[in-house]
């Protein structure tokens, strides 16, 4: 080995320290020392491509993976890495024709295996990614990351017990963040999950993430003064063309800027037109892509923030255990679909409907009811209402557009009673492009049947469309059946501001209140039933009076557009309202 190799791998290696502790400018200057020293080594550049993914530079990421394609181009990691690229970038086909060349060229290598097993898993084909993640797990058992993606395909193919049980094997292996949250996401499916269970998972969560005695940050030095302006922080990896992004935008733009002084602490590996938009709108944007939740803590300390607010914690990429190191004054949780079980996150925002005086969810957090939970984004370009589809005699159609995880066999159960109950009804089932996907509607033709239910009696929404074409197809739909036990959210608006009436089934917790929640917003909160029994007579007589369902149809826009839903300027009154109290009483204890 030359010298000057020698020098490149010992500067990679340095690299690969600073990647674990989430150094990723320190990494990427190493490794550009060590091309500088060996620019023909594919490795050095593949190591280089994968640090500047990582920090979200995926055209800087391509153009290395490219040059190591150049100089090495049967390297089956290459390929690997250039479709986990595609795959972050969104662009499915070309991810997986590069994770397939990637995992034929590297047929032994687990790494392969389990990206093309995320690249299928994100197109929808949980199937077909649980297969190649088994393969990667059969080359190397206890790789904890692919444990934790099989765990999410296990879960969109109906299989929730067996993925807890992967998530609590992947647990009992590494107590990781990722692998502690997607224990309590799977936990929170489940539909014979008791409170008790859920928030142990939760607290347990809560206790490896937070700090050791001592080891934390100095206590926020923020001015107890309890009028003056505050600094309120919004920590997201959702500030991107999703559904948290659309609805939390509505606040950023109605904000009193005499009041609050807004920052943004961003995630984002691959942001679109929307996060430059949210950037566009607040006072402050960070991106704390490229450092470690310590790093991000002690960014929030040092902006001296009042009061942040964590959104939609448990899931996707989000970072709750920043929190952990109390880095504001006042911490809050918002949009999340359970308790932090953090003993320093001070609130969760919820509504009375949510979260009822006599609520059995267990949470840490102390509850602050504001007068409406939901806000949603105004859609643009909305398809028009159409007539009722069934007319005065056609047959009914029913619906459900939201993520097939959430569609539990108890709510199949409930779904096959009420088709049975409305004669020559048919039920429409749609996800993204979930459903192009030849094993997913097997399943749901297979679990229908056993349930009495004719195959000639469903319609799959195959194709990944543009949103006004998806909205068009409610035109098709004239009535949309709730999940259970996680109700939908986005999907019920969407379905409200299309004319289409919601059947929801209430359930004790947060997160199968969802749909409860939305239709008191409406006044409609007799579309949510107490009990099965009473979701399957709710939704047979809704279909009786064709005619009470037509008028309803024809107003149900209007309704919409005048709620506390879409009333961003009062409903963020409210939300300014609750932070200035929770600032108040800090500021009493200080």
């Amino acid at each position: 080995m030359s010298k000057h190799l020698a020098q490149a791998e010992a500067l990679s290696a340095r690299a690969g320290q600073a990647v674990a502790a989430r150094r990723l400018d320190e990494a990427e200057s190493l490794l550009r020392r060590a091309l500088k020293l060996a620019p023909g080594e594919a490795a050095l550049w593949c190591n280089l491509g994968s640090v500047q993914g990582m920090a979200g530079h995926l055209d800087e990421a391509e153009r290395s993976f490219r040059r190591a394609s150049q100089l090495a181009p049967s390297l089956g990691d290459i390929w690997t890495n250039l479709g986990r690229i595609q795959l972050m970038r969104g662009d499915f086909a070309s991810a997986e024709a590069d994770a397939r060349k990637g995992a034929q060229l590297a047929p032994n290598s687990a790494v392969a295996a389990k990206t093309l097993g995320d690249v299928l898993l994100c197109q929808g084909r949980a199937d077909a990614a649980a297969l190649e993640l088994g393969r990667a797990l059969t080359l190397r058992p206890d790789w904890v990351e692919a444990l934790n993606s099989l765990s999410s395909a296990l879960k969109q193919t109906d299989r929730l017990v067996e993925a807890v049980a992967v998530c609590r094997r992947s647990l009992a292996l590494a107590p990781t963040d990722t692998a502690a949250r997607n224990l309590v996401l799977a936990l929170t499916y489940l539909p014979d999950c008791g409170d008790d269970e859920l928030f142990q998972a939760q607290s347990d969560w809560a206790a490896r993430v937070m700090p050791l005695p001592g080891g934390g940050l100095p206590p926020p030095a923020n001015s107890p003064d309890p009028m003056r302006r505050l600094r309120v922080g919004y920590l997201s990896a959702d500030f991107r063309n999703h559904p948290v992004a659309r609805n939390v935008i509505e606040v950023l733009r109605h904000h009193d800027r005499a009041e609050v002084e807004v920052f943004a602490y961003a995630h984002l590996p691959a942001p679109d037109e929307l996060s430059r938009e949210i950037e566009s709108l607040v006072d402050g944007w960070r991106d704390i892509t490229r450092i470690n939740d310590r790093q991000a803590a002690r960014l929030i300390h040092d902006d001296g923030i009042d009061i942040l607010v964590s959104l939609a914690g448990w899931t996707g990429d989000n970072r709750p255990g920043i929190c952990a190191w109390r880095p504001a004054a006042v911490q809050v949780s918002y949009h999340d679909v359970g308790s932090s079980a953090l003993p320093v996150m001070d609130a969760w925002l919820t509504d009375e409907a949510l979260h009822p005086g006599h609520t059995t969810e267990r949470f840490s957090e102390r509850l602050i009811r504001l007068p409406c939970f939901y806000l949603h984004a105004p859609i643009a370009d909305l398809p028009p209402v159409s007539p009722l589809p069934a007319g005065t005699d056609g047959p009914i159609t029913f619906a459900s557009f939201n993520n097939p995880v959430k569609v539990t066999p108890p709510m199949l159960d409930l779904w096959a009673r009420v088709l049975a109950a409305v004669p020559e009804s048919r039920m429409m089932l749609k996800y993204a492009a979930a459903f192009a996907d030849a094993a997913m509607r097997e399943r749901f033709i297979q679990a229908f049947a056993s349930r009495g239910v004719a195959a000639e009696r469903l319609v799959f929404g195959q194709d990944r469309l543009p949103r006004p074409e998806h909205l068009a197809l409610y035109q098709q739909v004239d009535v949309a059946l709730d999940t259970f036990p996680f109700n939908g959210s986005t999907t019920s608006f969407e379905a409200l501001t299309m004319g289409v009436p919601v059947v929801t089934l209430a359930g004790g917790r947060f997160v199968s209140r969802v749909g409860i929640s939305l239709l008191t917003a409406l006044g409609l909160e007799d579309l949510a039933a107490q009990d099965a029994d009473g979701f399957v007579a709710l939704a047979a007589a809704l279909c009786a009076d064709r005619q009470k369902l037509a008028a309803l149809r024809a107003g149900l826009r209007q309704r919409v557009q005048s709620s506390p839903l879409l009333d961003a300027p009062t409903y963020t009154r409210h939300l300014e309202n609750a932070f200035r109290d929770l600032w108040r009483q800090w500021c009493s204890a200080a």
